[in-house]
């Protein structure tokens, strides 16, 4: 039996495009299951999007962040909303392979992790899911760091202060040790420390500027692989190394005290396409395969769907598939668009409530 949760509009009250878009809800963000019962790392939704990568500021530019280039990402994808932790590390086993330096564990961010060793832990957590965890490019790292700026940091052109953990960013952890995560603010996307607090490795190989770099996101694995990307800067580091179009890179075997990293995953459509998304009421309410199969999808996905199929309830403007319980646990589906672009009510507006529904799986 598959249980699926439909939110409808107590009030029929239509939102145009132009008001949602003034009205942005929060992030969408989710965590996967995994086979212990636990759950992942919560993860924020990307959207697909454009921006220009390297040095667009002009400001203290190091040769290696030009030239300026734009990269287009054509699909969303999820990016965890916290460095990666010792509380996760220890569940892969880290408790026994990696020395906290005497900060303790728990919502610390991991450190003394090599490029290797975060390559590992995104495979255990793939396969602990059965999602596609990975590290970021290179590109998506700076993409998801500047959300939408075009200055230094992603907050303004100065580092200020208490804005991340640094050398002389005006925080009781500077130069002595990372911060706690979500110490401080998050950035436009609901990320936290994309500035400081530790290094974070991402996919890519060592390459000495941006000439013929990719311009689709994609990690760029030509070039001195003996070397791998790091990015964001760290506790120990001085204002201009945290700036959102930094680079370093060390040998994927280096594990240090200022050295971490994030996690990645992609986001599939519906396994078989939207050739095959429900065409009823009935079909979307019976718990097909369609819906068995499905990952978060886009808008461009839902809307004709929406569009053909004819009122649910009179007192329904909209709805959204949020769950599917099955024995394996419990699998949530928030398309981020949906809540940019409903066709009623927002979901997360005070005005919805949830009505179940349920039907055979088949």
């Amino acid at each position: 039996m598959t249980r699926v949760y439909v939110l409808c509009a107590v009030l029929a009250m239509a939102m145009s495009g132009a008001d949602a878009a003034a009205a942005q809800e929060p992030e969408a963000a989710f965590s996967d299951a995994m086979r212990d019962g636990d759950r992942g790392p919560e993860m924020v939704v990307i959207p697909a999007g454009s921006f220009e990568m390297g040095c667009v500021s002009g400001e203290e530019c190091y040769d290696d962040e030009l030239p300026v280039h734009t990269v287009t990402i054509s699909r969303p994808f999820a990016v965890s909303r916290y460095e990666i932790t010792f509380e996760d590390y220890d569940r892969f086993g880290g408790a026994n392979q990696v020395d906290d330096e005497g900060w303790g564990r728990g919502r610390q961010p991991v450190v003394n992790v090599s490029w290797h060793d975060a390559k590992e832990y995104v495979a255990w957590l793939s396969s602990q899911t059965g999602q596609t965890y990975r590290l970021l490019t290179e590109a998506e790292w700076e993409y998801v760091a500047r959300a939408g700026s075009t200055t230094q940091f992603t907050w303004g052109s100065q580092i200020g202060q208490e804005n991340a953990s640094c050398g002389g960013c005006a925080t009781e952890w500077d130069f002595y040790q990372p911060a706690p995560v979500g110490s401080f603010a998050p950035n436009a996307f609901g990320l936290h420390d994309m500035h400081g607090n530790v290094w974070e490795w991402v996919e890519d190989c060592w390459n000495e500027n941006y000439e013929d770099a990719p311009s689709d996101g994609n990690a760029w694995l030509s070039g001195d692989c003996s070397r791998r990307i790091l990015r964001g800067g760290s506790y120990d580091d001085f204002h201009y190394d945290l700036r959102s179009a930094v680079r370093f890179a060390n040998a994927p075997d280096d594990h240090t005290r200022s050295l971490g990293f994030r996690v990645a995953r992609t986001l599939d459509s519906f396994a078989s396409g939207p050739d095959a998304m429900p065409t009823t009421w009935e079909e979307f309410l019976s718990g097909n395969e369609w819906m068995e199969n499905a990952q978060p999808v886009s808008w461009e996905d839902w809307e004709p769907v929406m569009q053909q199929m004819p009122p649910l309830e009179p007192d329904c403007t909209g709805v959204v598939l949020v769950g599917s319980f099955r024995e394996d646990g419990e699998d949530v589906y928030l398309p981020r668009e949906y809540f940019e672009q409903p066709p009623g009510k927002r979901v997360r507006d005070p005005n919805w409530t949830m009505h179940q529904a349920s039907g055979n799986s088949g």
